[in-house]
């Protein structure tokens, strides 16, 4: 007979609890309500601390360019941003900042040769051209020959551009545009003194040509009764540095002449030219009368006066700057409304333009001004020269001078050849403008920057008005020779035969 299974006793329970306890411990199972979960032994990994990457420092580069021109926000809010972006894809981070100086020119000039001097000026400059020898000579300007020589776009400017920024056979600034002096004629009076025929356009081959026609008016406008001055001249020192570039500089051009020589390195006391150009004066004022009265230009605001008789149509022949064409187009200050007889008439029916001839057959003869852009010359001591360098290549280059000339200054002259026949621009500017361009430009000139000029220019202004005064010519050349010396000094002036 089999037997019973044997009851556990209470130690075999205890050791049955403890075991189970175990168990339980360590595979996680439900104990009197709890979960007992596993000890989790956490690996020992190294963390490798990744810090947030820091923006490169940017390259500052400043910029003084004037506020009170129309462009300017073109050039602080397109040109340098574009520029900027330019650079950071070649891998550069530039920031261009504007220093902004006080306007017009002349406190903006003496501002900027004060900071020179100080040598807190900005790294890039936009001076008058005009000023580029004297602020070479001083020091101030970083002479660019090299930059130049190796850049594929200066042979596109014209040689006049390259010259007007240049000293001692050394470039000094990149010229941004440019302005020239046309010979402006009432197409309508010479209609009818019988010069031209309807639609016919009047170029001169000669100075002594332009007198003839001068002549010709005079003899048909006293015949017929009108009121008319066959041509004018600026003189006198109530014109202004007008008198000189725009009056006596286009003449004495036109004879072969200066008033300095750059060869020799000094200013011309005597020349023929000089005395041509004050016989010249003296034929139209006081010899043969073509002109307006002498004290015309000795009271009162004779510059605005000539130019309300071109508008009115009581001046034929008159030469002066380019701006001229839009002052007397449409909204104009000397807006032309009507032909010399009073009925109504545009600007475009009655007057012309075409270039002032020289002595000889062929010449053409002009004078420009304009700005450039320039590096000042201890941009190099702060490392900021070859970034400037890169700016004045980036705001010269064709692309970018069309898109400026074409968008906000239509009217402006490019100093660059491609520019000058890049079909956009020829297509969104007017013909004047392409005129200009591409048949005064080439054959410009300028005045020379120097410190003595102004001295010079006043003096020139003071000898015409010896002419309207009646003074022969021969007498003011000798009086011009005696006080250019008192000016600049008997070593630095040259006298050239005067037959």
């Amino acid at each position: 007979m089999s037997s019973a299974p044997a009851r556990p006793t209470k130690r075999r329970i205890a050791a049955f609890f403890v075991i189970g306890l175990i168990v339980g411990l360590v595979i996680g199972l439900p104990i009197a309500g709890y979960i007992i979960l596993p000890r989790v032994v956490k690996p020992k990994v190294k963390v490798k601390v990744v810090e947030k990457p820091v923006p490169p420092k940017p390259i500052e580069v400043t910029l003084a360019y004037p506020v009170w021109w129309g462009d300017y926000w073109y050039i602080r809010d397109i040109i340098i941003p574009q520029f900027e972006g330019y650079m950071l894809r070649k891998g550069k981070f530039v920031r261009i900042k504007i220093v902004e100086y006080p306007s017009p020119d002349e406190p903006y000039r003496d501002k900027l040769i004060a900071d020179m001097k100080a040598g807190t000026a900005p790294d890039i400059l936009a001076v008058d051209s005009f000023w580029v020898p004297a602020l070479a000579a001083a020091g101030y300007l970083l002479d660019i020959t090299d930059y130049t020589a190796k850049w594929e776009d200066w042979k596109y400017f014209y040689k006049p551009m390259k010259d007007m920024v240049s000293w001692k056979g050394r470039v000094y600034a990149v010229m941004m545009g440019t302005d020239v002096r046309p010979l402006y004629y009432r197409k309508d009076i010479f209609i009818a003194a019988g010069i031209i025929k309807p639609g016919e356009k009047w170029v001169p081959k000669t100075l002594d040509e332009v007198l003839e026609a001068a002549r010709k008016i005079k003899k048909w406008a006293r015949e017929h009764g009108y009121e008319i001055y066959p041509i004018a001249l600026k003189a006198g020192v109530l014109a202004g540095e007008a008198c000189t570039m725009q009056g006596f500089y286009m003449i004495l051009l036109g004879y072969g002449g200066r008033l300095y020589d750059f060869k020799t390195g000094k200013w011309i006391a005597k020349s023929r030219a000089l005395l041509k150009t004050l016989e010249f004066y003296y034929k139209i004022y006081i010899e043969e009368k073509l002109s307006v009265p002498p004290e015309f230009w000795l009271t009162g605001k004779p510059v605005d006066k000539i130019h309300e008789y071109l508008r009115d149509g009581k001046l034929a022949i008159f030469i002066t700057w380019d701006g001229v064409w839009y002052d007397t187009g449409p909204g104009g200050k000397w807006e032309i409304k009507t032909d010399f007889r009073g009925r109504p008439a545009t600007r475009d029916e009655v007057l012309d333009y075409t270039i002032t001839p020289g002595e000889k057959p062929g010449m053409v003869v002009t004078i420009s001004g304009g700005w450039s852009w320039a590096i000042y010359a201890k941009a190099k001591e702060r490392g900021t020269a070859e970034i400037a360098w890169e700016f004045l290549k980036f705001v010269a280059s064709r692309k970018i001078k069309v898109l400026h000339l074409v968008s906000v200054a239509p009217g402006s002259l490019a100093p660059r050849k491609d520019v000058a026949e890049d079909p956009v621009y020829r297509a969104r500017v007017d013909k004047y403008t392409i005129w200009r361009a591409t048949t005064l430009v080439p054959h410009t000139t300028f005045r020379p920057g120097l410190p003595e000029y102004m001295k010079v220019s006043e003096l020139v202004q003071k000898a015409t008005e010896l002419i309207l005064r009646g003074k022969k010519p021969r007498e003011v050349l000798e009086w011009y020779a005696t006080e250019l010396k008192k000016i600049v000094g008997a070593d630095k002036v040259i006298e050239y035969p005067i037959e």
